[in-house]
């Protein structure tokens, strides 16, 4: 539905029809077809402030609604349209003070070109891309003049964004819990940054690690893949001199299936200690796919049948003897530094005789995760200190 300019030839139409076909062109139409309108120039009276403001404040509120649900609503459209509304009010704003200019000088105050930089700006508030959001914006309006002023907005739209808080996509992330990290972590205590070379990888390592031995039994392994979602597990090896059990390596959850839907591996206690009958090939072990309904059951089975609280499986064969580790004592700081760089899952807390003491997943090295532990850890420091005094 094309909206008609107010003034010159209504064709009969009253002020207050003309606003409701405004209203509806800015809400009936999809978001693509309602930028399109704000962006065009020229078209001073085309959209007036009652329109307009009824459009920004529904558009907003439903934007904002389905931003947090499970809706495939998208971000992109909604962060533009909505920009372009509250852009193009103050370009009829600043058309009400200056009045509709027409000479070279004036022109650039257009309510289409407000309705351009608006768009950037919020889309930068929201985003807070810079650079690229500059690019698209002059590619999207083919208009080089409009560059000057949509780096400045973008530029403060940025800075006034990370003054109040980070950008939606990092808060998504926060919610959704998924784990992405940083490229330099940000652990603010009192309002000032923390030096992570300060604290150590015990500071914020998982304390109660499930850990497995090379012959693990087949009927606790799968209570523990059962009750537990963790995604690898330590493998610990008991030395028959020390009568300590050292750190060898780790195996996923998902080699773990693996070996489990074979039970030709399978061993008793009779049989010759970490006794090689078979074993799965590396194609068996990491590419073949994985039905979640056919494991539950096969895991459910080997809990419940007692045939199989005797028979044991050697993971000797699958363990990663790769797997980094960590000095309980190592900077945090650099801990995150290798965790990140090589794209680590886990990495494993020992002592200085390879003892395992805990396990650092991503989630764990998580900006809230890591202000949260910290955080604790220098009020009980601080709480120490003051009873110290006294």
């Amino acid at each position: 539905m094309e909206p008609k300019c107010a003034g010159g030839g209504g064709g009969g139409y009253s002020v207050q029809w003309q606003r409701r076909r405004s209203t509806a062109a800015l809400l009936v139409e999809n978001g693509k077809k309602g930028i399109v309108y704000l962006f065009r120039r020229g078209t001073h009276e085309e959209f007036g402030y009652a329109a307009l403001f009824t459009a920004l404040i529904i558009y907003y509120l439903f934007s904002c609604w389905t931003a947090g649900t499970a809706m495939a609503c998208g971000l992109v459209i909604p962060m533009l349209y909505t920009g372009a509304l509250y852009g193009r009010i103050i370009g009829l704003i600043m058309v009400s003070i200056f009045g509709v200019q027409t000479d070279k000088y004036g022109a650039w105050i257009d309510p289409g070109l407000f309705a351009v930089i608006g768009a950037a700006s919020y889309f930068c508030g929201v985003s807070r891309l810079t650079i690229s959001l500059t690019a698209i914006m002059v590619e999207l309006t083919n208009d080089v003049q409009s560059l000057l002023p949509t780096m400045v907005a973008v530029m403060v739209a940025r800075m006034t964004g990370d003054f109040f808080n980070r950008s939606l996509y990092s808060s998504l992330l926060e919610q959704k819990r998924i784990p992405f990290l940083e490229p330099e972590p940000h652990v603010f205590y009192q309002k000032k940054p923390l030096n992570l070379e300060l604290f150590t990888a015990k500071d914020v390592m998982e304390l109660q690690v499930k850990v497995l031995h090379l012959k693990e039994n087949v009927s606790s392994l799968a209570e523990l893949l059962l009750e537990t979602s963790h995604g690898g597990f330590p493998v610990i090896y008991q030395l028959e001199q020390a009568h300590e059990e050292v750190f060898i390596g780790s195996i996923t959850r998902l080699e773990l299936y693996r070996v489990l839907e074979n039970e030709m591996l399978f061993e008793t206690h009779d049989e010759e200690s970490y006794k090689q009958c078979a074993q799965l090939n590396y194609h068996e072990i990491s590419v073949k796919m994985l039905n979640p309904t056919k494991i539950n059951l096969l895991l459910n089975k080997y809990r419940t049948d007692s045939r199989y609280r005797d028979h044991y499986v050697n993971l000797k064969p699958y363990i990663n003897q790769s797997a980094m580790t960590v000095h309980a004592n190592f900077s945090l700081q650099r801990t995150y530094i290798i965790f990140r760089t090589l794209g680590l899952r886990h990495l494993t807390v020992v002592d200085l005789r390879n003892c395992v003491l805990g396990i650092i997943t991503r989630k764990d090295l998580m900006a809230f995760q890591l202000e949260e532990k910290l955080l604790m850890l220098l009020e009980s420091e601080n709480l120490e200190s003051d009873n110290d005094k006294r």
